[in-house]
C-alpha cells in the first residue's frame, strides 16, 4: 500500500479510486455506490474572492445575492457540493469551471470574476473576500474508502489515524484539552 497525495481530476480520480488504484478518497463526492463507506472530517468554509479592486470591495454594505450575480462566478470544479450549495442559495451558475486554483488566481486578478474558494487552504493573499449578506457557504470533507477494504488491519489502521488527526486538530483548534492516552 502507498499513501499518495495528489490533485486529480475529479472523474478520473474517482474511477481510479472504484477500480482499486486509490485505497482513499478525500473530498466531497456524491453518487458514489453502496460499497463505498465513508466518515466526516471536516467542514470547510468557502468565501467569495475577487481583486483587490473589485467594484464589490468598495461597498460599505454586505454583498447581496443579487449583486454577487451582476459578475461572472468562476467554480473551482473539484467542489462538487460547493456548486450544488450555491445554487440553493440563487447565486448564478458559474460561466467557467477550472480543475485547479492555479489557473483561477490569474484570472481572479485581471478580472471582475468572482470565485468561491476554501478558506485556509489555498494562498489567497493576493484576493480579497468579500463581506457577504448571507452565511458562509460550508462544504462537508468526507473520507471514503471500499468496503472490501473493512477486512484490512493496515487500512482500518491508516482509516483511523486520518480520522484521528482530523479530530484532534479540531478540538484543538476549539481550544479543548484532548485526554492523553
Amino acid at each position: 500500500m502507498a499513501l499518495v497525495l495528489s490533485h486529480c481530476i475529479r472523474c478520473v480520480c474517482i474511477n481510479d479510486f472504484l477500480r482499486g488504484d486509490i485505497d482513499f478518497l478525500v473530498g466531497s463526492y456524491t453518487g458514489l455506490p453502496n460499497n463505498i463507506h465513508q466518515a466526516h472530517l471536516i467542514d470547510i468554509s468557502h468565501s467569495a474572492y475577487v481583486r483587490k479592486e473589485h467594484p464589490l470591495v468598495k461597498l460599505n454594505t454586505a454583498v447581496t445575492i443579487e449583486e454577487l450575480n451582476e459578475y461572472q462566478i468562476i467554480e473551482l470544479e473539484t467542489h462538487e457540493n460547493a456548486d450544488f450549495t450555491l445554487r440553493t442559495k440563487n447565486i448564478v451558475r458559474p460561466s467557467l469551471k477550472l480543475s485547479k486554483y492555479e489557473k483561477i488566481a490569474p484570472i481572479l486578478k485581471e478580472s471582475s470574476a468572482i470565485c468561491f474558494l476554501p478558506d485556509n487552504l489555498l494562498n489567497t493573499s493576493d484576493l480579497v473576500s468579500l463581506n457577504i449578506a448571507f452565511p458562509k457557504l460550508m462544504v462537508n470533507c468526507r473520507i471514503y474508502w471500499h468496503e472490501l477494504m473493512n477486512g484490512d488491519l493496515f487500512h482500518n489502521y491508516l482509516k483511523g489515524v486520518l480520522i484521528n488527526i482530523n479530530c484532534k486538530a479540531r478540538t484543538e483548534s476549539l481550544g479543548e484539552q484532548i485526554p492523553s492516552g
